[in-house]
């Protein structure tokens, strides 16, 4: 008799949470139409929010999609195996406070003679001077700020900052340090190619840019 009560209670006992969820299924109401439209938002959003976070990490974990892009904003590259990738302001001014030795394009497809120099740098920097990274600011996406903070971050070894005006489109700029011989000067050396009329290489941009790449590498 014991034994048997014992498993009529733990019967009972079992029964409790099904029962309950079934008078809750029994009771639920429907949803109203605010509320549907309210769980559709949330849905989106969070969808949305899921698209954007794998359309980032694409971006950022992916050089050779980059690559592809900037060789759709520039015909001449042909393909993705070129030198340039793209570089942000702040990580522009990152390298310049770590004393990194670099390369920097400042250009725009937008502007048709850009086209001519990002070919022939590329060239050059794969055939004569082994130069495995040029990185490149689109000047059509950055802020005035930003322009302004570039110029600032790009200091002289005179101690002076540029103008902005001094950022003409295209620029192609060499930037290194060496602490030996100016331990006094953060910034040893930087290069423009804006410095060179493009008129005194019969209106050529490989030939200016062979005169500015042997200035570079003669220093």
């Amino acid at each position: 008799m014991a034994n048997k009560k014992k498993k009529q209670v733990k019967t009972a006992m079992s029964n409790i949470p099904q029962q309950g969820v079934k008078e809750m299924i029994n009771n639920r109401q429907p949803m109203t139409k605010t509320e549907k439209k309210v769980f559709s938002i949330i849905f989106g959003v969070a969808g949305l929010a899921i698209v954007l976070i794998i359309i980032f990490n694409l971006i950022t974990f992916a050089p050779s999609t980059s690559k592809s892009a900037i060789a759709k904003e520039y015909p001449s590259l042909g393909d993705a195996a070129h030198v340039f990738e793209y570089i942000t302001v702040e990580k522009v001014k990152e390298k310049i406070a770590a004393k990194e030795t670099f390369h920097l394009y400042y250009g725009s497809p937008d502007v048709q003679i850009c086209d001519e120099y990002v070919g022939a740098a590329n060239t050059l920097a794969k055939d004569e001077y082994d130069i495995s990274v040029i990185y490149y600011i689109n000047a059509s996406r950055i802020t005035t700020d930003e322009l302004a903070d570039l110029a600032k971050a790009l200091e002289k070894p005179n101690g002076n900052s540029l103008s902005t005006s001094d950022l003409s489109i295209p620029t192609f700029s060499y930037i290194y340090f060496d602490e030996e011989t100016n331990p006094d000067n953060s910034l040893v050396y930087y290069a423009r190619s804006n410095l060179l009329n493009l008129e005194d290489f019969d209106d050529s941009a490989n030939d200016l840019l062979v005169s500015y790449f042997n200035t570079v590498f003669q220093e």
